[in-house]
């Protein structure tokens, strides 16, 4: 088990005259081998995925008191598809030195209510669900949106800014021609 980039693949392989079906088996039995395959530069597999409708807020939550909420939507801009889209929200003091950071697979949300009564495990679990986040956040087609939250507890007092960035996608895997 473990991980390749397409790029080394292909540096393998240059000296043998395979056709592009034959190509496609290597990475299919890689891939069966339990390694992961993924591009060679990750910026390429995120550059054209976009962030809409972000925002940050705060709330008072009654087992937890102050959580700071940021949330939004990646929206794919690729013309083709991609998924398990993850982003990074960072809270900033006023300098632009760094806080706190976080990571998280996009996909789920909560409302209101939830973020005001659920405890912290629970609003984990809940912005962690896998059946959502397979829902929303796998074969993403191109212009596709999917939400976003990443919720932090006990924010820093002296957090002035947020930002957010797409850290990760993934390419689709191709489905099987029958």
């Amino acid at each position: 088990r473990g991980i390749l980039t397409y790029g080394e693949i292909m540096d393998a392989l240059q000296n043998l005259e395979l056709t592009p079906e034959q190509i496609d088996d290597v990475y299919e039995a890689l891939t069966s081998m339990g390694i992961e395959i993924q591009a060679d530069d990750p910026v390429e597999l995120v550059k054209n995925i976009a962030l809409r409708g972000v925002r940050q807020y705060n709330i008072s939550n009654e087992k937890l008191g102050n959580i700071s909420v940021v949330e939004g939507k990646v929206v794919n801009g690729f013309n083709q598809p991609r998924e398990l889209i993850r982003i990074e929200a960072s809270l900033y003091d006023s300098a632009g030195n760094a806080l706190v950071s976080k990571q998280q697979l996009a996909g789920t949300s909560l409302s209101l209510f939830q973020l005001q009564v659920l405890g912290e495990q629970d609003i984990e679990q809940a912005l962690a669900n896998k059946i959502d986040i397979m829902a929303t956040n796998t074969n993403v087609l191109p212009g596709g949106e999917v939400p976003f939250m990443v919720v932090f507890y006990s924010p820093p007092d002296n957090a002035a800014e947020f930002g957010v960035k797409v850290i990760d996608a993934r390419i689709p895997p191709e489905k099987e021609k029958k």
